[in-house]
């Protein structure tokens, strides 16, 4: 019999699960955490696909057990349609499935080449833990700590214009990535139109420029990630938390 337990505490390891989320229990589930958030739909190919990568994933984070109070690994299953409609619209457009990471009220794309387990797990143990911001002041790095302290600096108006500028290079980055994507579907569809029409175009070579597109669309995807990001780093998310303090202080105030 002793010889079972591995075998079971393996098993415990692998039955490990992310916590499944709706519309009506997020803000319960993710309040207070940083996460990591998969949205699916269970007829995805590309989601069976990443399926048994996303459970090793899983299990790998109960194992180890880091910040198990301050993080979490949920899933949106995008099938249960009003059930979770607000927050796979929100978060789902892009396609499935859909990885994303951080405050829950201010996910980022997890921007990785694949999504492997080992790529998966590298990105989870070096970012799923606890925030720099203006409620955690000692999970700041020193140049994150100058920076709040600039910030906190500003009044309104100027927090105001730093947020403006910042969101303006965001669109500008979303209005690159709509451009290079409406590039590539229109040379997919000359492409196509060449041979006639899809149904003509010989199955290789079918396959050959799905993949092409696939790789593109993934590099334009990825550079826009990388560029929301960057903006967001670089002062927009502080920017946007110590405003958003000062508002409901003076709301608290004004209440009495």
């Amino acid at each position: 019999m002793t010889s079972l337990v591995p075998v079971l505490c393996g098993l415990l390891f692998l039955a490990a699960v992310a916590v499944e989320v709706t519309d009506a229990d997020w803000e319960r589930e993710t309040s207070g955490k940083v996460v990591l958030v998969k949205f699916y739909t269970t007829d995805c190919s590309h989601c069976k696909t990443l399926q048994p990568h996303w459970e090793r994933l899983t299990a790998h984070w109960h194992s180890e057990g880091r910040f198990r109070d301050e993080t979490k690994l949920v899933e949106v299953n995008c099938d249960k349609g009003a059930g979770t409609g607000r927050l796979c619209s929100q978060h789902g457009k892009a396609g499935f499935p859909t990885i994303k990471w951080g405050n829950p009220n201010d996910l980022d794309d997890v921007s990785i080449p694949r999504r492997a387990f080992e790529e998966l797990k590298n990105f989870t143990d070096e970012n799923l833990k606890p925030l720099c911001g203006i409620d955690r002041p000692g999970a700041c790095d020193e140049k994150q700590a100058a920076m709040l302290a600039r910030i906190q600096g500003l009044d309104d108006a100027e927090l105001k214009r730093k947020i403006s500028a910042a969101e303006e290079k965001i669109k500008a980055a979303l209005a690159d990535f709509d451009k290079g994507e409406k590039k590539l579907q229109a040379n997919y569809r000359r492409d196509t139109e060449k041979h006639g029409g899809k149904g003509n175009v010989p199955e290789g070579k079918l396959r050959a420029m799905r993949s092409d597109f696939e790789f593109h669309h993934s590099e334009i995807r990825r550079k826009k990630e990388k560029a929301v990001y960057e903006v967001k780093e670089s002062g927009l998310r502080l920017a946007m938390a110590v405003l958003s303090d000062r508002e409901k202080k003076r709301a608290m105030k004004d209440e009495f």
